[in-house]
């Protein structure tokens, strides 16, 4: 009776593997996503406060 068991284990892991792999690239994916969104805002608000700081009529 004792291989049921292992047997089981065996196969939940066989299939808990690559179901975690496809869920943590699925979550990756998503993240990676939002980081270049955030990463583009930040840049565009960044050339903005340049853009102000060496604008000659704001320096008046």
């Amino acid at each position: 009776m004792w291989w049921i068991v292992v047997g089981g284990l065996i196969l939940w892991v066989a299939c808990a593997v690559p179901i975690a792999i496809i869920w943590g690239k699925a979550i990756a994916r998503r993240d990676r996503a939002d980081f270049e969104i955030r990463d583009q805002d930040w840049s565009a608000e960044l050339a903005r406060s340049i853009e102000a700081e060496t604008d000659p009529e704001t320096e008046k």
